[in-house]
């Protein structure tokens, strides 16, 4: 029986001990309830943390591994932040870091976890594959985490983990219902863009999942992290644009500017291994990096150690509570910059002949950022026409607009109607930086074209043209194709030893050609160049081009500031045509064409054909003719702008005439008079084909 005693009636040295021992109980208590102080976690990881062999990285946990990670993992125990949202190519360590921050809570602040994936074979491999290896190597989690028992609900399973303070759960959020009966303080939604939504699925499941965790309306948190798909489809691009929008900025040792590591500027050594350049040997070993501000040429080694003092900056650092972070595969230190290369290669190559799925899978996979499907839609001949410019005068057709940088024109040989006589018909247009293209001519001539007569009327013809861009500097045709579909041997005799300069082409009816060959091959007894043009490749630039989708913007990063985004979209590849020339019936031959889907092995192809039979087409074949004669030089157009830009005004008109024959004389010198025998040929039925030329008489442009 505890007895109330007064203070006052004890004597000075039992006050004395009673309050010691006050003092004491006090501090004692105090000790108890006070908050345990829980470490630093990059600490506790780097201390604790031991990776199993199935990781990309075995052995302990080490930051400089993932140097992008440091900051997230310590945002993930804010309490002020409610979201973190993890946007970025695969394999780029967003799994291992919900994994780091489940490992560290486990330990220091245990709390029941809900863990979503969008399949349950994905769950599955999670379990089995992330999460049961970390736990054995780990004796800090074994110790502490249930054991696996059958037939004893109450213990640990493959997807459900019981540890003192709390629990972990993993479901798949595909089968319907998954998500009910359950309250958690931490959800994480990993992979959120591979789930499909189908027939009796209950809403979003992505928003059920947030619902978990209303209970804990004080100290709940979401975790969310993908590979982004297609945009506006993307859950975790709206999480991403939701939030601050961070991106992994870098040093360039070259300007010592803060930068993006863009995978599009990506560069490596080529080898060409064809006749007129158009097909290289890539060393993808030499792949280099350019800073989009100074053009200095990183290296990978330069790359690492950039990486390690890298940093992340926020778009908007006020959203303090939904915090975003998107990460390429070129501010990963996982991934080399010689596999990003590769993989950019194939998917340009795929996308220049149509095919957009490898394109797909490269922004997706190593960019990290959504891709924009495009449509192509049907184009109205009336709505370009409204398009035309004035940039020709009529009483001065000669002068060109200064943008123009190279001319290439394609001839076609029309056999002739009832209605319109035989002839040749043919353009000239004029190329600019970034292929940005202008029409600065169109003729006709009017004969049979298997006549002699006729095909020297024409070569005479285009070998005299000559044009004046309006600050004075002469342009003359730099190549010039012939369709040879009809009158084939007519067409080689025409353009026999034009071998810098004219040349054959036929179109491949391989729908999934490239634009130009792999091998470059001799006709007419090794007298002419033929050249087969994949142009179903050269439509689906064309029909893009008409409908101005601008092919840099679609796939512009969502976080660059004004100025970056203007500096993106500095060269577009425009189509210009003049209101000398075009008329309606030219834009109607011009989308004469539609894309029709076609389903070859299992995979949807878009084929170009005529909208109606009988319709003529000739204005789509010769702009996609000259389009291949412009992409068979092969043009760097940064520095061949550059030395243009140096010309100009620096010669007069005599010495730039003087420049340019000078470099046909070069050109000449370096053929040999029996180049053709010096060519290893391989004979097929009709034609030579070139494996590796000895010589090469195509000047080469940057």
């Amino acid at each position: 029986m505890i007895q109330q005693t007064n203070i006052s009636s004890l004597d000075r040295l039992e006050q004395f001990y009673l309050l010691k021992n006050f003092k004491e109980v006090k501090l004692k208590c105090q000790t108890f309830l006070r908050p345990r102080l829980r470490p630093d976690i990059i600490n506790w990881l780097e201390e604790n943390l031991i990776l199993p062999d199935s990781f990309p990285i075995p052995g302990p946990f080490r930051i400089r591994n993932s140097p992008h990670l440091e900051e997230p993992l310590r945002k993930a125990l804010d309490p002020e932040v409610r979201s973190l949202a993890l946007m970025g190519g695969n394999q780029m360590g967003k799994t291992l870091l919900f994994i780091c921050v489940w490992a560290y809570d486990v330990v220091n602040d245990p709390c029941p976890y809900l863990y979503a994936n969008a399949t349950d074979d994905g769950v599955k491999k999670y379990a089995l594959q992330k999460l049961e290896p970390i736990i054995n190597c780990n004796p800090i989690l074994n110790t502490v985490i249930a054991k696996k028992r059958r037939g004893n609900t109450d213990e640990s399973s493959t997807r459900w983990k019981i540890y003192p303070g709390g629990w972990k759960e993993m479901i798949s959020l595909a089968s319907p219902g998954k998500t009910r009966f359950r309250s958690a303080r931490k959800t994480v939604d990993d992979d959120m863009d591979e789930i499909k939504i189908t027939l009796g699925s209950e809403g979003n499941a992505h928003s059920n999942l947030k619902g978990r965790v209303t209970a804990y309306k004080y100290n709940y948190q979401h975790y969310f992290g993908s590979t982004p798909r297609r945009d506006g489809s993307s859950y975790i691009q709206l999480e991403f644009k939701e939030g601050s929008q961070a991106n992994w900025y870098v040093v360039c040792p070259g300007c010592k500017k803060e930068l993006v590591l863009d995978e599009d500027r990506i560069v490596w050594d080529k080898e060409p291994i064809d006749l007129l350049k158009t097909e290289f040997h890539n060393d993808f070993k030499t792949a280099r990096i350019k800073c989009d501000k100074c053009e200095y040429q990183i290296s990978e080694a330069e790359r690492m150690e950039m990486l390690l003092k890298g940093r992340w900056i926020h778009k908007y650092p006020s959203r303090t509570d939904h915090l975003s972070y998107q990460l390429g595969k070129a501010s990963s230190t996982i991934a080399s910059l010689s596999f990003i290369a590769e993989q950019k290669y194939l998917a340009e190559k795929a996308f220049e002949n149509g095919d957009d799925s490898l394109y797909e899978s490269y922004m997706n996979n190593e960019k990290g950022l959504p891709y924009k499907k495009i449509v192509i839609k049907e184009i109205d001949a009336r709505k370009l026409i409204d398009r035309r410019e004035d940039y020709i005068d009529p009483e001065k057709k000669n002068i060109i607009p200064n943008g123009v940088l190279i001319l290439t024109a394609f001839v076609d040989a029309q056999a002739g109607s009832q209605t319109k006589p035989a002839r040749y018909e043919g353009e000239v247009w004029g190329w600019g930086v970034g292929e940005e293209c202008w029409m600065v001519d169109r003729f006709k001539i009017e004969g049979n074209p298997e006549d002699r007569n006729v095909r020297d009327k024409l070569k005479n013809f285009l070998n005299s043209l000559e044009y004046v861009r309006k600050d004075g500097l002469k342009r003359t045709i730099r190549r010039i194709g012939v369709d040879a579909g009809w009158a084939s041997q007519s067409i080689y005799e025409l353009v026999e030893r034009g071998w810098d300069k004219w040349c054959a082409t036929k179109g491949s009816n391989n729908i999934r050609a490239s634009l130009l060959p792999r091998k470059i091959s001799l006709v007419n007894n090794d007298k002419s160049v033929l050249i087969n043009v994949g142009t179903q490749a050269a439509k689906h630039t064309l029909f893009l081009r008409l409908q101005e989708i601008d092919e840099t913007e679609i796939n512009i990063k969502p976080n660059l500031t004004d100025k970056e985004t203007e500096e993106k979209k500095e060269f577009i590849a425009k189509i210009h045509h003049t209101k000398l020339f075009c008329d309606l019936d030219y834009f109607e031959q011009l989308t004469a064409e539609h894309a029709v889907p076609i389903i070859r092995q299992n995979e949807t192809h878009y084929v170009f054909q005529k909208k109606k039979s009988g319709l003529a087409n000739e204005a789509i074949d010769i702009w996609c003719g000259a389009y291949a004669m412009m992409k068979s030089l092969n043009v760097n157009w940064r520095k061949y702008k550059a030395s243009v830009d140096a010309k100009v005004g620096a010669l007069s008109n005599q010495e730039e005439t003087t420049a340019d024959t000078s470099m046909t004389n070069l050109v000449m010198r370096r053929m040999k008079p029996a180049a053709p025998l010096e060519l290893t040929k391989v004979k097929t039925k009709n034609k030579n084909v070139i494996r590796r030329p000895s010589v090469n008489p195509i000047t080469n442009y940057g």
